[in-house]
Formats: C-alpha cells, structure tokens, sequence
C-alpha cells in the first residue's frame, strides 16, 4: 500500500525553530500583557483618572504602532480623505470605548473585570464567524 500524500508541499512545511519561538514568545508576551491590563488599570484608577489613563495609552500605543508598521510597510500613500477617516475612526474608537471601558473597570471588582476583558478574545471567534470570516488554522 502506497504512503498517503503529504499535507502540505514541502516548501510549505512550517517554521523553522526559531520562527516558531518567536511567535510562541510574542504569545506569552501578549497573555501576560492582556492579563495584567486590568490589575495597573485598577491601581492606575486609584491615582488618576480615566482621560489621562486614556491619553497615555493612546499616546504610547500610536507610538510604537505607527514605528512597526512604517519599519515594516513604509509609509502608507493614502488620500487625505483616507488618513481622516484613519484619524476620525481611531479617536471616536479611542475616545468612546476607552473610556467607557476604564468606567466599567473603575465600577467593577477585579476579578469581574479579569473575567470579562479574558473573555474578549473568546468571543472574536464567534464574532468573527456571524460577519462571515473564515476559520484557518
């Protein structure tokens, strides 16, 4: 009996070791990121409040989000009708649920706030299916 075809071709085998460390440290990094989000918000709640918390999260994450993105793609060459829905998007985004979601980590105890911000990442999937994006591996 012949063997059965490999799954994938040989050029599409996978990562190689250090590819795949990479991406598994960048997990971890990010597990440990989104968990201990709650517990700073809470103390941060506790010396400041929500707009400034707000401010500085915005600040720093454009930061080094706009550095990645220009180190890997360049700069975009978008319309200026472009770079204002970008922006207008980005505060309305920023402005509102930002700031509605540190109100609901101020009123909430720690462990009902943990519990709701690890479910988001739960409910992309499902999400994600009812909008009609594909599952891949």
């Amino acid at each position: 009996m012949p063997s059965p075809p490999p799954l994938l071709p040989a050029s599409a085998a996978g990562p190689d070791a250090r590819t795949t460390r990479l991406a598994l440290t960048g997990v971890i990094v990010t597990v440990i990121l989104w968990g201990g989000n709650v517990v700073l918000l809470k103390a941060l709640l506790s010396h400041l409040n929500a707009e400034s918390i707000n401010t500085g999260r915005f600040l720093l994450a454009s930061a080094v989000l706009v550095t990645l993105a220009v180190r890997a793609h360049g700069w975009p060459r978008w319309t200026w009708q472009t770079w204002l829905t970008v922006a207008g998007v980005g505060l309305l985004g920023n402005s509102v649920f930002q700031t509605l979601f540190l109100i609901g980590i101020r009123l909430s105890p720690a462990g009902v706030a943990g519990v709701v911000n690890g479910l988001v990442p739960v409910l992309v999937l499902p999400l994600g299916l009812l909008l009609g994006q594909a599952v891949t591996r």
